[in-house]
């Protein structure tokens, strides 16, 4: 195994929103590799979680859950709750921490090693689309329905001593629609971000200044967006199906860009899916693209020629999210020898809630309703109860939790009151309202 790794430094994972497996890929043989069952995630929520990359992990799609899988094991490793439906998802590079952002524009920061939840913030105004981390896990990068993109100081967020809401390091609002995907370059605080959009455009930002350097407008929405570890060449996937190249030294000398076939020589589109490319990754010497898409394919294409030189078509739907990572070191084999079992980093599941704060009854019951709210599944899926109850009963007062069933009480007893109420105001309406129709 020691010449395949030598020859074969990183292998693809790709992930459907609908077909219950993730499959892992060698991007230049094309063979298949290993299979985890029970998963259906959007685009960028799945990574991996681990220095090594020891576990994969994914926010499901129809309900507010976490699955992790180890490697050698198709089935998953732990299941836990999350505080609401997870879009979007990154692990720090150090593999402590793990950032999440919500269906309702909240964010959410774990530690890894012990599942307890530490922070938790509005992100955005509305779902929060894409996360990535800088190399150096000093910052995270979040991209929004709401159209922005915001930077987060990540030692803010995990230090205890800082009590006030976080407030990003940067706000970007040049966007005109939802942002769509979010790439992060080497180079940590010197890094450069780019963005892509449904208002058509991708641009790059970089990290230590704020400012804004190029901004790019294509011809058509765009879905995800990549770039070659050499920061020489932009990849972005678009709404049909077509793949755009730029090649970002003669591009950077002006601040915008359209893109046409008279403003940029040469050709610069892979063609070659049939509906939206959903996620995109380059290979680490910059020679592959790795794409998925909604026709149910993901596809390895040689950057400089453009062609299509590996598909892969095990997934029976949409291909939501590709990624590629180095090889694991325990991928062969169905089982770990024991002392390998030893280097795999420690997981816990994910805390719901912070177990420092006290959770005032008002939260509670605004929470279920927003539970409730923004997912039919999530009234038949029972399994938050018992998590609710373990916090509960882990309080230090007795009294106080005393304190809080009785105000639960009197707000239920005044709500039923009011629902009665209205009942007999629509009662008297519809009566009313039936007599006149009579009379008529």
């Amino acid at each position: 195994s020691k010449s395949i790794n030598n020859m074969e430094p990183e292998v693809a994972v790709t992930a459907s929103s609908e077909d219950n497996t993730i499959h892992v890929w060698e991007i230049r043989s094309g063979s298949h590799l290993a299979s985890f069952k029970d998963n259906t995630c959007r685009a960028n929520a799945l990574c991996t979680l681990g220095v090594h990359g020891d576990y994969v992990m994914s926010a499901q799609n129809a309900k507010a859950v976490f699955h992790f899988w180890s490697w050698g094991k198709e089935h998953t490793h732990v299941k836990c709750t999350s505080p609401e439906k997870i879009t979007s998802m990154v692990a720090s590079p150090d593999g402590l921490h793990v950032i999440a952002g919500a269906i309702s524009g909240r964010m959410y920061l774990w530690e890894s090693n012990t599942g307890r939840l530490s922070r938790q913030w509005e992100g955005h105004y509305k779902a929060i689309a894409a996360l990535k981390t800088t190399d150096d896990g000093s910052m995270v990068i979040s991209g929004g329905e709401d159209s922005m993109v915001n930077v987060w100081d990540i030692i803010s967020l995990v230090d205890a001593a800082v009590s006030t809401a976080p407030l990003p390091f940067y706000s970007w609002s040049d966007h005109s629609l939802p942002v769509t995907g979010v790439h992060v370059t080497a180079g940590g605080c010197r890094g450069r971000v780019a963005s892509s959009s449904l208002d058509r455009s991708c641009k790059i930002w970089e990290l230590a200044s704020g400012t804004l350097l190029l901004s790019v407008l294509f011809p058509v929405f765009l879905t995800c967006v990549s770039m070659d570890p050499t920061e020489e060449r932009l990849f972005c996937g678009s709404g049909d199906g077509r793949l755009f190249s730029i090649n970002l030294k003669p591009s950077l000398s002006s601040t915008t860009l359209k893109l046409s076939t008279d403003s940029i020589e040469g050709p610069q589109e892979f063609v070659g899916h049939g509906k939206v490319v959903t996620s995109i990754a380059v290979s680490y010497d910059g020679v592959l693209l790795v794409s998925g898409s909604e026709d149910g394919t993901a596809r390895v294409w040689d950057v400089g020629s453009r062609q299509v030189v590996k598909t892969f078509q095990r997934h029976k739907g949409p291909v939501s999210h590709v990624m590629l990572i180095p090889r694991p070191a325990h991928l062969f084999g169905s089982s770990m020898a024991q002392t390998d079992k030893k280097t795999l980093a420690p997981l816990r599941s994910f805390k719901r809630f912070n177990a420092e704060e006290t959770v005032s009854s008002v939260a509670v019951a605004m929470n279920a309703t927003h539970r409730f709210a923004n997912s039919a599944t999530d009234m038949t899926d029972h399994s938050w109860i018992a998590d609710d109850w373990t916090y509960f009963n882990s309080a230090s007062s007795q009294e106080h939790l005393e304190g809080e069933v009785n105000q639960l009480r009197n707000q239920v007893a005044a709500l039923q009151e009011e629902n009665r109420r209205w009942q007999t105001v629509t009662n008297d309406m519809y009566s009313f309202c039936s007599s006149q129709v009579l009379k008529h």
